[in-house]
């Protein structure tokens, strides 16, 4: 009955199917370092696993490893597969668990241990086939694992059922570690596999190249010995005795065991060493049966015989080289020569650290050199078949001796003489290489996988807490209790933020409106009882107002006055704590054992001491413009310049993420026009500032052209947009549209107007269009000219110089400020020497005589400009120091009188580092 119900169920014919689709994939030859092959049919029994039940994954199983007895002849792996199957049923399937975790305990415990023991006493594998092959499996099956891991998950089949829910954060960590786990480790074995499969064809073309040197060494060695008996043989025609020539031959090439030379007849009448002579009298003193004789006697060409076992000075193999005496064409004899081969092995090359051996045929495909661990005996003869064997191919991509052994081979004949040389490589040597390179592979895999696993922990647990916190939020919310709800005291993700601030403007709305209602009744009552005393105030309060319009002109013509003192004063108060502060900000930022979490903070707290300076610099530019302080200088610019460093500040600072920007047009522009640069870029940055802070996403457009001598261009954007009736106030100092701007987006509301005013200034026009929703245009129409003559580009100097070993004064009173400003020094290589005043300043110069000296404006005892004056007065006592200005006084007249005083340059403080190295370099150039 139950195996009726097992065939009829529609998962029977599937569990089939997937069986076959398994073994198909098993039939696949994907190899782990050419050595072992993977299974990734088990991931189809597996997936029958999750979706069918154990029973079906059995059968699908048991038929994909079937296939094996096809590929290799037994399905030994089988016996792991099933029974990885109970195991996953067991403790996975009914706990409703991912595989992978359980799967690995499985394969490291029980799998991996089965199979080592049908390896080692059934199969009988070698060492490192058995091992090599117990790490594909585990590969093998951590792959299967994984990829049936995230099926089951994105399939929700592991939380399908009401009885579990699985938490988000988990189903982060772990899917997603998941997937770059099993991503990383296919990517891994791909390049194992390529690069071994590399390494493979590198040796059999190193084999086949050095063969080819070797055969070519073989005819030369052959050659030069045949060119010495053929030299002697023609030196005996002409006169030479017999002796001489064999004395000559002997000494000259040691290779030669024996020589000897005879008659017309084959008698020897002469022969080296001496006693061989007196052996040859003993029994055969004739060679003329000899097939060396015989062929030099019928030749004039140098004869090489075959290879052939020496006799009576040792066993070694040699060859007969002879050569005949001939004179005027009459044949006198020949000179013989035996040639012992034993130095073919200096032809033995290495590979990878590891001694290659070499196998030496004769033409007669007989052995003539065979290296000691080789199997092959000396004048052995080998058949076309086994020469072929050498001969790698896909098919056969090694070589087998009768011992068993792996050799990748490399074949190639000598082109005179056709003698095979043969080189033969263990392989196992090539084996434990790609072994001990997977194994690192592993573990770095292993490392980066750890790390991933935590970042991706870290990611999820970020992307979750708002949820939980918003959720929280909710629980808690009653309206009844009048209480206001605030935001998230740190950003989420955007929609996140989107759902919570929602929710906030829906439960403060709530609230205000309970409010409300309960407080409409007592201000009705509360207004009508105002309402009758208000009309008679309104008439004191009238002359009241009149009498004191009339004092506040009075009183604003005197503190216009006094807010440039009090401006300047605070210029200088303000300037002089923030270079301390921000100055030892930049010092302890370059720290490189900070804790990430406090330089987040110190970042923070550099950024808005950087938004104080910026508001700073706005209030004072404002204050010039409306005391006419401000001056326009007209010089030739390079526009494109100024337009393209004013996006890139932009683009540095105050583009939001979502934002695409497009600068378009200046490829249009004249080299140079009449302006003023920096005018210029102020208008430009604080448009492009506006338009960024205003822009969360979409896309900031700049257009610029120029013709009929004027310069026009637009800052365009997608941003909040500005309703109409509120326009007409951005312009106004210190004015947002809205007042709940400046609490969102903050600022002080001075950038446009300031924008304004330049342009006026500049005898320009600026103009906006804008609609609420859908964004803003600002277009400013500037009247410029182009110069009578065109100013030369200066050349920049970027390249900082190495001040090491130079000495430079600071001359500043404040502690602090000694100290930014000596760090700084310090770290471009400075020797730096601190005065506390200019008294001091100018005795040290009389001593020392610096070359630089930063020069404070406002100290006690003697302020920077005294001192300045002093030095320039008498140059011969003060020598003709570069004197750079280091002042919190940032006006124009400050500047002024710095200059005046005798300074070459101004820095005004806080020191911004880069600008300050800037000007040090100019003047060391300079100098």
């Amino acid at each position: 009955m139950q195996l009726n119900i097992f065939i009829r169920s529609p998962f029977f014919l599937k569990a089939i199917l997937l069986g076959l689709l398994g073994g198909g994939i098993n039939l696949v030859p994907l190899y782990f370092l050419s050595i072992t092959e993977f299974l990734f049919g088990q991931a189809f029994a597996l997936y029958a696993l999750i979706f069918y039940g154990r029973r079906y994954a059995l059968l699908t199983s048991a038929i994909a490893a079937s296939f094996l007895w096809i590929k290799w002849g037994h399905a030994w792996p089988s016996i792991a597969f099933l029974l990885e199957i109970f195991w996953l049923a067991h403790f996975c399937l009914q706990r409703k668990h991912p595989l992978l975790g359980w799967g690995i305990v499985y394969w490291c415990f029980i799998g991996l241990p089965i199979l080592a023991v049908i390896g080692f006493f059934i199969m009988q594998l070698p060492q490192l086939a058995l091992m090599t092959a117990l790490v594909k499996y585990l590969l093998n099956a951590v792959v299967c694992l994984a990829v049936v891991d995230i099926i089951g998950f994105y399939s929700k089949q592991y939380f399908s059922s009401g009885e579990t829910q699985l938490p988000l954060i988990k189903l982060l960590r772990y899917s997603v570690s998941l997937l770059v786990g099993l991503a990383s480790l296919i990517i891994t074995l791909i390049l194992i596999n390529y690069n071994h499969q590399n390494v493979e064809n590198y040796v059999h073309a190193q084999l086949n190249e050095k063969a080819n040197d070797i055969a070519i060494a073989v005819d030369q060695y052959l050659n030069e010995h045949g060119k010495i008996i053929a030299a002697q043989a023609d030196a005996v025609s002409v006169g030479l005795k017999l002796d001489s020539a064999l004395n000559i031959i002997s000494e000259r090439y040691p290779a030669f065991i024996t020589t000897l030379a005879t008659d017309e007849k084959g008698k020897v009448v002469a022969a080296t060493p001496t006693d061989l002579l007196d052996k040859l009298r003993d029994g055969h003193v004739s060679v003329a049966d000899r097939d060396y004789f015989l062929q030099s006697k019928q030749n004039t060409e140098t004869y090489i015989s075959p290879t052939f076992e020496g006799r009576g000075f040792g066993n070694d193999p040699i060859v007969a080289v002879a050569h005949g005496i001939f004179k005027d064409t009459e044949f006198k004899g020949i000179i013989e020569g035996s040639l012992n081969l034993e130095a073919f092995s200096a032809f033995r090359p290495q590979l990878f650290d590891h001694n290659v051996e070499l196998l030496i045929l004769d033409g007669a495909q007989k052995v003539v050199f065979s290296s000691k661990n080789l199997t092959y005996q000396v004048l052995e003869k080998l058949t076309p078949q086994q020469i072929t064997a050498f001969i790698n191919t896909e098919a056969t991509p090694a070589f087998i001796d009768k011992a068993q052994n792996s050799y990748f081979s490399g074949i190639k004949k000598s082109s005179h003489y056709q003698w095979h040389v043969v080189l033969l490589l263990d392989r196992s040597h090539i084996d434990v290489l790609a072994a001990k390179s997977w194994l690192k592979a592993m573990s770095i895999l292993m490392l980066v996988t750890l790390l991933v696993f935590i970042f991706i922990a870290r990611l999820s647990r970020w992307l979750v807490a708002p949820i939980e916190l918003l959720t929280q939020k909710m629980q808690d919310f009653k309206p009844e209790n009048n209480a206001k709800q605030s935001a998230l005291i740190e950003r989420s993700w955007f929609e996140v933020d989107t759902l919570h601030q929602q929710f906030i403007e829906l439960a403060n709305s709530l609230n205000v409106n309970f409010q409300a209602l309960a407080a409409s009744n007592q201000k009705n009552e509360e207004l009508n009882n105002k309402l009758s005393e208000f009309n008679h105030e309104l008439a004191i309060e009238v002359e009241r107002k009149t009498f004191e319009l009339t004092q506040s002109v009075h009183i604003a013509e005197q503190a216009n006055k006094a807010k440039s003192i009090f401006l300047a004063n605070m210029s200088h108060e303000i300037r002089t704590p923030m270079n301390g502060m921000m100055g030892m900000l930049s010092i302890v930022l370059k720290q490189p054992s900070l804790n990430p979490d406090v330089v987040d903070k110190l970042q923070l707290i550099q950024s808005s001491a950087q938004t104080l300076m910026q508001i700073l610099n706005d209030i004072l530019d404002f204050s010039k413009i409306e005391a006419g302080q401000l001056t326009i200088e007209q010089a030739p610019v390079d526009l494109k310049a100024v337009f393209k460093e004013s996006c890139d500040i932009f683009l540095m600072s105050s583009i939001k993420p979502n934002v695409e920007f497009r600068l378009e047009g200046i490829e249009n522009l004249p080299d140079q026009l009449l302006c003023d640069a920096l005018r210029l870029r102020q208008i430009i940055v604080n448009l492009l500032t506006n338009a960024g802070k205003f822009t969360p996403c979409g896309h900031i457009k700049v257009l610029v052209s120029y013709d009929e001598e004027h310069l026009r261009f637009s800052v365009a954007d997608t941003g909040i947009g500005i309703a109409k009736e509120k326009q007409a106030l951005l312009f106004n100092e210190f004015s947002q549209a809205d007042v709940s701007t400046t609490r969102k987006y903050g600022g002080t509301g001075l950038g446009l107007a300031i924008c304004s005013r330049l342009v006026t200034l500049l005898e320009g026009n600026i103009e906006l269009q804008s609609e609420e929703g859908k964004g803003s245009c600002f277009t400013v129409s500037l009247p410029m000219k182009a110069p009578e003559e065109l100013k030369e580009h200066d050349e920049p100097l970027n390249k900082s110089l190495d001040f090491t070993g130079h000495s430079i004064l600071l001359v500043e009173d404040n502690p602090i400020n000694q100290l930014v400003a000596q760090t700084m020094l310090r770290a471009f290589g400075f020797d730096v020497s601190v005065a506390e005043n200019g008294q001091v300043a100018l005795d040290m110069q009389v001593q020392h005589q610096f070359k630089i000296i930063l020069m404070d404006c406002q100290m006690p005892i003697m302020d920077g400009y005294t001192a300045t004056q002093t030095i320039r007065l008498e140059p011969d006592v003060y020598g003709k120091p570069i004197i750079i200005a280091l002042t919190a006084n940032a006006f124009m007249e400050d500047k002024a009188a710095c200059y005046g005083a005798g300074m070459n340059d101004f820095i005004s403080k806080p020191i911004d580092e880069q600008y300050l190295m800037k000007v040090l370099t100019k003047w060391s150039v300079q100098d």
